[in-house]
């Protein structure tokens, strides 16, 4: 039966693939501000510890919401997997390269509200050094020149810096990244989809992030694409 209550969702996380081995049932309504360690948890058979273990999963979740997968603790981007809910039992019997890789988990609503997009963008490739946050709230022409601007941090000028992002867009919108000054040389497309997505690395010139990617059951995940050319970005603008 289908649920529209995320008080009702769950998500059954297993050691093994194919739903072998320890499992761990993580319910909404138990921990609904997510699981910021898996060392510190008991899986279902009382043993602790789950961290790195994850490589199959069973969800139930309305839609709208998604659980998502960590690969490091208390929530930290390094690498993310979206479990997308559609009210269904869904399932996933092998998490393939993102196998023995979670270490915490979160709950997370679609967006559908531009005003709610916000964008990070990293000095450096696996979202290290200084961060330029743009939400679209505060800036919904974008920046014309990312020389311009101050960081996270009050340090001046982001331009020519960025080399991975994190971004939370709705459907039907997107976040241009420009070559060149005053919005001149697109090269890169960050793509909506109401949930987080991530790049870790922008390494390969004219490859855009197009969505998530769909998977046989119908659902959908994101491995952390990536697109673009590090350390080229200028400008920046929101567009439908």
């Amino acid at each position: 039966m289908a649920i529209t209550d995320i008080a009702d969702g769950w998500v059954e996380l297993y050691d093994d693939k194919n739903f072998k081995d320890r499992r761990l049932t993580v319910r909404y309504a138990q921990h609904y501000n997510g699981i910021p360690d898996f060392k510190s948890v008991r899986s279902d058979d009382g043993k602790r510890g789950f961290g790195d273990k994850t490589s199959s999963a069973r969800w139930q979740m309305p839609a709208g919401w998604a659980c998502i997968l960590y690969e490091d603790a208390h929530f930290k981007n390094s690498r993310l997997l979206v479990l997308a809910g559609n009210g269904e039992v869904a399932e996933r019997p092998n998490l393939g390269d993102f196998s023995d890789k979670t270490s915490s988990l979160n709950w997370e609503p679609l967006i559908t509200d531009i005003n709610e997009a916000w964008v990070e963008l990293y000095d450096d490739k696996g979202f290290g050094d200084r961060r330029l946050t743009v939400r679209y709230a505060e800036h919904p022409g974008g920046f014309a020149d990312l020389k311009r601007v101050r960081t996270d941090d009050g340090t001046m000028g982001f331009g020519d810096k960025a080399s991975s992002a994190i971004w939370r867009i709705p459907s039907g919108w997107r976040c241009v990244l420009y070559r060149h000054d005053h919005f001149q040389d697109p090269f890169m497309v960050l793509d909506g989809t109401g949930f987080r997505r991530e790049s870790k690395n922008f390494p390969v010139e004219h490859l855009t992030v197009t969505g998530f990617h769909p998977i046989e059951d119908g659902f959908e995940i994101e491995f952390g694409t990536a697109g673009g050319v590090s350390d080229q970005a200028s400008s920046l603008s929101w567009t439908t």
